[in-house]
């Protein structure tokens, strides 16, 4: 510390410095008479060592960098009781001075003056951040409330937009079936687009529902050892017919067969994989291919799910796990902007990590990992 930031003190009191910073952090986490006793021979220490006020504040703003306390207005505030008691030694000898020699007197009085300018400022800043401190904690209470409001209000409106669609989903799908009799090739093209729409928008719902459960520490994971082939198997089943729509091959391969278990919420993971898989069918054209694979990685798995679609630039790549941020290339494509942001929070829940690599016009690979269960530190 002496060395690298004391450089305009004498060599004589740079140790002084040194127990002034120590003194300092000490009082700043927990206030004693001890040290409010301390600080003020350190001020005498000075005035004998030929120093004037001028080398105990450079000595104060170095020491005052080194101390961590988790309230700013906390550590200010006794920084500054702790600057005054020193300070006070100054004023005492300058007065003495004043009073027993005329020589110099009105030099002494006026360093007596500003130092007392000085004390008086510093507790007018005290009470000026006393006062700041109170109104950012109503701010931060009322932004609390608010945020609860909003998420009351979104789970309520999601519930009442998310209990008639499913109804709806449904009776689709009794017509895609024939349940009511047949439909004409016209008619199930109508419905197929109707049906697309509704799922949709119960996907938007549920990232919407999501989001707030992430954004007020509500979501909650169901952790269990699982099969990472599983998961895999149920996410392609859940967008084959997407595929099949697009022409599009999905190819599961390099899923070794002694691939460890995961340590998973298996329902979040074949969120996330459904999600990946549903943005490469969107952004890749007719005829391309999708292909998903594993491999281990230490303590980790890490999956991958690669594409010949559009590809995305290095700008957009910067932005692309934000929330709403879409690609203006893209866009036509359609999608809310949440998929990719809520995919990757739910694998940071998980201990994971997701990244992308690629170039325009040569498709995309997301890579992401997932912790391999440990039967010691996670017993079935």
């Amino acid at each position: 510390m002496a060395e690298t930031a004391l450089l305009s003190l004498p060599e004589a009191i740079r140790p002084l410095a040194d127990a002034y910073q120590a003194a300092l952090c000490r009082f700043v986490r927990e206030p004693s008479e001890a040290d409010r006793a301390w600080a003020h021979e350190m001020g005498e220490r000075l005035i004998q060592a030929a120093c004037g006020p001028e080398a105990l504040l450079e000595m104060h703003a170095n020491a005052l960098r080194h101390c961590e306390v988790q309230d700013g207005h906390t550590l200010v505030s006794r920084a500054n009781q702790f600057l005054a008691e020193a300070s006070g030694a100054f004023i005492t000898e300058y007065r003495h001075h004043a009073e027993q020699q005329s020589e110099g007197s009105n030099c002494y009085q006026c360093y007596a003056r500003m130092l007392e300018v000085l004390n008086e400022n510093v507790m007018r800043l005290n009470q000026e951040l006393g006062e700041r401190h109170d109104e950012l904690q109503k701010a931060h209470d009322e932004q609390v409330v608010l945020n609860q409001q909003k998420t009351d209000l979104l789970n309520m409106i999601s519930h009442e937009i998310r209990t008639p669609l499913t109804a709806l989903l449904g009776y689709g799908e009794f017509l895609e079936e024939g349940t009511y009799g047949p439909l004409n090739p016209e008619q199930l093209e109508v419905l197929h687009k109707m049906m697309q729409s509704g799922k949709d928008l119960l996907l938007l719902l549920n990232n919407l529902l999501d989001m707030s459960r992430l954004e007020a520490g509500r979501l909650t994971l169901d952790r269990q050892p699982t099969p990472l082939r599983e998961l895999i198997d149920h996410a392609v089943e859940q967008v084959e017919f997407l595929a099949r729509r697009k022409e599009l091959a999905i190819d599961v391969c390099c899923v070794p067969e002694d691939l460890p278990l995961v340590w998973v919420d298996p329902i979040r993971i074949i969120q996330v994989l459904v999600n990946l898989l549903g943005n490469a069918i969107r952004f890749t054209d007719a005829h391309g291919t999708i292909t998903i694979g594993a491999e281990p990685q230490g303590d980790m798995v890490e999956v991958w799910v690669r594409d010949t679609g559009i590809g995305i630039t290095p700008e957009a790549q910067q932005r692309l796990f934000q929330r709403f941020s879409q690609v203006e290339s893209v866009k036509r494509y359609g999608g809310t902007g949440l998929g990719l942001s809520i995919t990757k929070e739910l694998l940071a829940l998980h201990g994971g990590a997701i990244r992308v690599e690629s170039e325009p016009g040569k498709g995309a690979t997301f890579r992401f990992t997932l912790p391999v269960w440990n039967e010691l530190d996670h017993p079935a």
